[in-house]
């Protein structure tokens, strides 16, 4: 047995999630969305990621970023190491794509934009 708060609505549902060998029975869900998210965190839960990476010669030293889908919360790890090697030139605007591909097709974007000095 699992025990969840429901994050896709504000009714913050506690959703109670048991496997009975190949069966997820949940309870506690006030609607659909509670399910759908409920049977994702115990098959196969996923997050998006959100880091900072350096910027060269802008007006900021750092950049937002996040990947564009949700990934495997297993892969997490991987990827924060990856960003942490990431350095990009200004100028960079919000929705560039800083990292194709960066994990399953997920792609990192900027989340903010900085000029160049």
């Amino acid at each position: 047995m699992t025990e969840l708060v429901c994050i896709k609505c504000p009714m913050s549902c506690k959703l109670i999630v048991k496997s009975f060998q190949d069966q997820i029975k949940i309870e506690g869900n006030n609607c659909v969305r509670g399910e759908h998210f409920a049977r994702q965190e115990s098959i196969e839960p996923k997050r998006i990621v959100t880091s900072l990476i350096k910027v060269l010669d802008g007006d900021k030293p750092v950049l937002p970023v996040k990947t564009n889908a949700p990934v495997l919360k297993e892969n997490i790890k991987t990827i924060l190491i990856k960003i942490s090697k990431i350095e990009v030139n200004a100028p960079v605007n919000i929705g560039d794509i800083i990292f194709k591909d960066i994990d399953d097709g997920v792609d990192l974007v900027a989340t903010s934009k900085t000029q160049k000095i």
